[in-house]
Order: structure tokens, then C-alpha cells, then sequence
């Protein structure tokens, strides 16, 4: 029961720790980063190797700047901001591709 007691407490202690020395940004920050989508968005419009480009370039400049929490926090969100219209646009190309594999086999299997 001492451990299970010790265990929590330290966990209690990690979980307060880390909530007060998070990384919250400032206004100013908040309002770069949503330049920045919007620039990238803009420039990005429909094309999504471009998109995956910008990305890769992203995470490669999160690996060298990770000492920085504000520079990490503004990659992190373009990062997001690009990920998920390609992880949506990669749904639908594989559904896509499955509806035509089913429908080119069931012309040859009637």
C-alpha cells in the first residue's frame, strides 16, 4: 500500500510540475503562427505535395530547434495545420481506390 501511495504522490507532483512550467505563448506569438497558416495555407491552396514538402521541412526544422519553446510551439501548429488535409485527403484517395478495385472486379466476376 506504501508504494501504491508513493506512486501516486509522484505522479501528483509530475502532473502539478509539468502543468506550471508548460509553454503557454503570447499574443504575439498566437497571432505569427496564424500568419503563418494562412500564408502557408494560401500558398499550399489544393496542392498537397506541396503541403507534404512544407511538412517534412517542418518536422527536419523541429528536430534542430527543439531547445526553443516558442520556435517548437509555432513548428507544432504549421505542422498540424498541414498534417490533416493530407491525412483527409489521403482517406479519401484510398476510398477512392477501393470503391474502383471493387467495382473493375465485380465487372469480371458477373
Amino acid at each position: 500500500m506504501k508504494k501504491f501511495l508513493v506512486v501516486v504522490f509522484i505522479w501528483m507532483l509530475f502532473t502539478v510540475w509539468t502543468s506550471a512550467h508548460a509553454y503557454t505563448p503570447s499574443t504575439n506569438i498566437l497571432l505569427m503562427t496564424q500568419t503563418l497558416k494562412s500564408q502557408l495555407n494560401a500558398i499550399t491552396s489544393g496542392n498537397y505535395k506541396d503541403k507534404w514538402d512544407y511538412y517534412a521541412q517542418i518536422k527536419a526544422l523541429m528536430s534542430q530547434f527543439s531547445g526553443d519553446e516558442s520556435l517548437t510551439y509555432v513548428l507544432k501548429e504549421l505542422s498540424s495545420s498541414l498534417y490533416l488535409p493530407i491525412l483527409t485527403e489521403k482517406v479519401k484517395v484510398k476510398q477512392t481506390s477501393k470503391q474502383f478495385k471493387q467495382n473493375f472486379v465485380a465487372t469480371y466476376m458477373t
